[in-house]
């Protein structure tokens, strides 16, 4: 799944992997994210609901959004900024999707560089 050239990761796209939920046993896919029209608005409220959620929220967006809501506009952001690191091979949000299609989580490998990646 994975190339490397000069030190440099390079992901073949589209990715849509099986992954098991270790929790629930439920099947779900790890998705590549190099196009937005991929997205909709379920899509946007998942992210929304899930950026909103207490701990993800405490942990990352707090102090970023002065206490105010996650909300449309953020994660519109979010998206775009996802398919800008696929189309640009330089970062990688996987985002996971259950077995109804819905955005669940998302993985990201922080740096197409190997001696600099590190996964968030």
């Amino acid at each position: 799944m994975i190339n490397s050239i000069k030190n440099k990761v390079i992901f073949p796209s589209p990715i849509n992997e099986e992954i098991q939920n270790f929790k629930t046993g439920e099947k779900c896919l790890l998705v590549s994210s190099e196009n937005d029209a991929k997205f909709s608005k379920i899509d946007i409220e998942k992210i929304i609901d899930i950026c909103n959620q207490k701990p993800v929220y405490e942990m990352l967006f707090r102090k970023k959004l002065e206490g105010k809501a996650y909300g449309e506009e953020q994660a519109k952001n979010f998206l775009s900024w996802i398919v800008e690191g696929w189309r640009e091979q330089k970062f990688f949000v996987f985002l996971i999707r259950n077995s109804e299609g819905n955005i669940i989580g998302a993985v990201d490998i922080k740096s197409n560089d190997l001696s600099r990646a590190e996964i968030g």
